[in-house]
């Protein structure tokens, strides 16, 4: 039996070929997740990425799976990313949303196209992988009514909320 965290969960991160979801994606399949790893850049950073998740797990075996990020931006792009988790492990229990383009202009050198793309990249992908991933997020929750989801304040079930401070007026 696997007796890691995440065992038996299986996630979607967006961005993953480098830096912070790159890292997201290792520390999740550290943790036993079964990855689907997804980036705007080339395939060949998912691979890698694939290969070294691979390594990590003792038991061998199919732990992770690279899709291209180019059309996240479209909801056809987005929906191919949540059936790949579904395809592939069955189910989907964490979406990571780190994909994000940078213009590479400072900003009062950016066309207005550059501009949708940024915001595109960042914003519209996000909506669109967590609008396709709702049905399956709700379907192993269903399934595993006995464990909660999400308390109420708290965007994770282990995080306590943070209690609300009062505000004091001086007199």
């Amino acid at each position: 039996m696997d007796n890691r965290r995440l065992a038996g969960k299986v996630a979607i991160v967006t961005g993953s070929g480098r830096g912070i979801g790159r890292s997201e994606a290792l520390t999740l399949a550290r943790e036993g997740a079964k990855v689907v790893v997804s980036d705007f850049g080339t395939n060949a950073e998912g691979q890698e990425l694939r290969r070294r998740r691979r390594r990590g797990n003792p038991q061998g075996g199919r732990r992770g799976r690279s899709e291209s990020a180019r059309d996240l931006m479209k909801a056809g792009g987005a929906q191919r990313i949540v059936e790949a988790a579904a395809d592939t492990f069955g189910g989907l229990d964490i979406i990571v949303n780190n994909a994000g383009l940078r213009a590479g202009n400072p900003i009062h050198k950016l066309t207005e196209e550059q501009w949708d793309t940024v915001l595109d990249s960042h914003l519209k992908s996000s909506f669109l992988t967590i609008k396709h991933g709702i049905p399956l997020l709700r379907q192993r929750a269903a399934a595993a009514s006995s464990t909660p989801v999400r308390r109420p304040g708290s965007g994770c079930p282990s995080i306590p909320p943070t209690p609300r401070r009062r505000k004091v007026s001086r007199a």
